[in-house]
């Protein structure tokens, strides 16, 4: 992503916005495996996927951002370290 700067006002939007979506999914996921559906998905799931199919494809389009930011992010420092003094 030729341009694309995390210190940028977009970039740092960008990373807040799919770190936040992504960590509240991994914590839902992680007490859903408690047995604790706080969020009521399942029943979604079942009564109402016009609703629950479109959350569940947003919060992996997120994923997929945050795990790019996070590539660009580990090769952008490697770059920088790799240049000698």
């Amino acid at each position: 992503m030729e341009g694309f700067e995390k210190k940028s006002p977009f970039g740092k939007w960008a990373s807040l916005v799919s770190s936040f979506v992504v960590a509240f999914a991994a914590v839902y996921l992680g007490v859903l495996a408690l047995g604790w559906d706080l969020l009521g998905l399942g029943l979604l799931i079942q009564n109402a996927p016009a609703f629950a199919y479109p959350l569940l494809y947003a919060i992996g389009i997120f994923g997929v951002i945050s795990l790019v930011l996070l590539l660009l992010d580990a090769l952008g420092n490697d770059e920088s370290k790799s240049k000698s003094w």
